[in-house]
Parts: C-alpha cells; structure tokens; sequence
C-alpha cells in the first residue's frame, strides 16, 4: 500500500483535520503492512532460515520482482550452473536488477546486471576470485600427471610425468574450459629459461612444444635448447640452425707456392664435419702477389672435413689465401 498521510488540520487547534480515531487507523494500517513484511522476510527468501525454493522449469530471467535470495538445487532455465543460491536486488520498480549467483558445489561465483523485464539472453559473468589463474592465490602441489588436472589454477609439478621426461619439477599453468579443450604451459624451475606449451583439443593432448625467446632462441640446437648458434672454431665461423642446416665460414692457411700456367687441387680441412653429400662450397681466392690468375675452376666437400680448391695460376708462381663458405647439414 502507499503511505497515508494524517491530516493535520490547521493551526493551532487542528480544526479540519483527521480524528484521533481515523489517524490511528492510518499508522495501524502502515505498521501491520511493516509488521508482514518483515515476518515473510524472516520466514524465507531474505534474512530468513531458507531461500525461496526454485523449481526446474523456473528461469532465473523471471525470478519474483522482489529483493531476495533463490535456490536452484535441481537445474533451471537461464542459469550460469544447474545448482546456484541467486540473491536479487531491485533498484526499485521499472529499475535495475542484480544478480549474483553462487555456486552449490563449488567456490564460484557469477554475476550479472540488467533492466526490468529484459533479463532473456544476459550474459552470466564469473567472478575471478583471489586463486584463479595464480591470482593471489597459492600454487598448489601437483603429484599426479598434468593430464589429470582439471581446475584452472597454478601447480608445481612434484616429481610428476612432464615435458622433461617421465619424472620432472616444474610450474604448471593450467587453463580449463571442457574436458576437450584447455591448454597448459610449463616452466622448469631452473636457470636455463625453458618453458613448453601444450593444448588439448577435442579431448586428445598435443605434444608438449619448447617456447622460444630471445633469451633462448640462439642456445646450441644439438643440444636441443636453441634453434640457432653462432661458434668460433679454429679462426671459422661456425653457424648451427635447429633444422639441420650448418655454415662454415673462413679463411684458409696460405697455400703452398702454386706453378704458374696450370691447375693445382689446394685441400683445406674444415674445423668440423658436416653430413657426407650434403655441402655446397663457395671460395674465393686471393692471390699473394699478383692478379694475374684464373681462380678457383672448381671446388668440393672431400669427404665430410675437407674441401678441395682446383685453382689454375697465371704466369708467376705464388701462394694464395682462400675465403671459403660452406653450406651443409649437421644432423
């Protein structure tokens, strides 16, 4: 009911104004309106011993148009979870409401904000709470196989199977959104800054896959570590990618004195070995006394540690120094 308003009367008597009779029908009116309404809160719904029970055909879109506490334990339309305590408040009629539900089985919460009356298709938003994804929260021990967790959190890896091998120590992010989809990421608690990254798709783990950073990505790839290196050996340059490949780049001692008008086959030893029949050679010869040459006719990888210079001097005998580039596969 609205407030009613007792009538005063005019000053100084009151004269006009209601009786003592009818202003009190008017405050018995109000305080029995006060007086029910606080009981059915005590009863139930608000501050009372129960929320108002929910069926499962009730939608959380069309809760009653009250502030109060819900119960969905058996599932219902519109809900972020089938098992939630809802509390509802009104702005006022016509006005806003919000809603926040909890979850029954477990320490989640959601949240959402609309008008009177246009509550179908709001979207539920759950609520990140100190723990979730690492934040202010604790990093829980982990002794099974990181393809049984299921919360999404941070865990330290106890001696469990990982990207490491069959027993490892790391920290393990995890992030769940269905039993087909998440993805994790792992960190090994040491100095060599290596993580990994894995992702489950339609319910099967890919393998794990070593992330790379500038800190990282120029280790030894031989060793498994980095993609690239770059190595001084004996004077060579000695460059190493991840796939394979290798570059040998150098100088080689100054030869013997070549005869003059013919070619003569100069061996230079590479610092280290390549694939059998996997190099390609680029030289370029620098005479020590005179221009008057013809270069190298030809060149090759003899064997796997060696490379042989056919060179075809001028007519003055002389040394030469070669510039040798060498292309070939590692692994």
């Amino acid at each position: 009911m609205s407030r009613q308003e007792i009538d005063l009367g005019t000053r100084p008597s009151g004269v006009g104004g209601d009786t003592p009779r009818s202003a009190m029908i008017k405050i018995n009116a109000m305080t029995n309106e006060l007086y029910k309404g606080d009981a059915l809160a005590k009863a139930s719904g608000w501050g009372g011993n129960v929320p108002f029970a929910m069926q499962p055909t009730d939608s959380a879109d069309g809760l009653p148009v009250i502030n109060g506490l819900f119960m969905f334990g058996n599932g219902g339309v519109s809900l972020p979870y089938p098992y939630v305590f809802i509390i509802q408040v009104l702005s006022g009629s016509g006005g806003y409401v919000r809603q926040v539900a909890y979850s029954l089985l477990e320490n989640v919460t959601w949240e959402r904000q609309f008008l009177q009356g246009a509550a179908a298709g709001k979207a539920w938003t759950q609520v990140i709470k100190a723990g979730d994804f690492g934040v202010g929260g604790v990093v829980k021990i982990l002794t099974t196989s990181a393809d049984a967790v299921a919360a999404t959190g941070e865990y330290y890896g106890n001696n469990i199977p990982g990207p490491n091998g069959p027993n490892s120590y790391g920290f393990l992010s995890h992030k769940y959104l269905s039993a087909v989809y998440s993805t994790q990421e792992w960190v090994n608690p040491d100095t060599t800054n290596t993580a990994f990254r894995r992702v489950n798709a339609n319910g099967t783990w890919t393998p794990w896959a070593r992330l790379y950073t500038g800190a990282n990505a120029e280790g030894d790839p031989v060793s498994g570590v980095g993609l690239m290196s770059k190595t001084v050996v004996g004077g060579w340059n000695i460059s190493k990618y991840i796939n394979g490949q290798i570059c040998i780049q150098g100088y080689s001692p100054v030869s013997a004195v070549l005869p003059p008008n013919q070619p003569t086959v100069v061996t230079v030893a590479l610092p280290v070995a390549i694939v059998l029949g996997s190099g390609s050679v680029y030289v370029n010869p620098q005479p020590q006394m005179t221009y008057e040459h013809f270069g190298a006719l030809n060149c090759y990888v003899n064997g796997t540690s060696a490379v042989d210079i056919i060179i075809r001097n001028g007519s003055t005998a002389q040394s030469f120094q070669n510039a040798v580039t060498v292309w070939g596969a590692w692994k």
